[in-house]
């Protein structure tokens, strides 16, 4: 899914004419099918529980979702990994984040993701 959106993102960066947005965009939900059947079928042993989750026409708000959970678990991380491991300071520091405006949540959790 991650990789999915990723791709999708460099699309949607490209000058392309709507028509070819949209059909690039579908070739890319083709391959998303693709790699779930491929995993169902090979490392899942036909474990078919997102079937019917992926019968349904796909699209950017379905795909939305992903990522977003766990775009943030690295910054907790170090956020855990500096209040030492431990759990009530942990809490009490993510406790002051949600207490902030969401841009200065957002650069302080940005700023304790790791760099590539």
């Amino acid at each position: 899914m991650l990789a999915s959106r990723g791709r999708l993102e460099q699309l949607y960066a490209q000058p392309l004419a709507a028509d070819a947005m949209r059909a690039a965009k579908q070739a890319e939900f083709q391959r998303l099918r693709g790699d779930y059947q491929a995993l169902r079928d090979g490392p899942w042993h036909g474990d078919g529980r997102f079937d019917g989750w992926f019968a349904r026409p796909l699209n950017n708000a379905r795909l939305l979702p992903f990522g977003l959970y766990e775009q943030w678990v690295p910054a907790f991380a170090a956020l855990f990994a500096e209040a030492g491991g431990d759990w009530p300071r942990f809490y009490a520091r993510v406790g002051e984040l949600a207490r902030v405006a969401e841009e200065e949540r957002r650069q302080a959790l940005a700023a304790l993701q790791p760099r590539d």
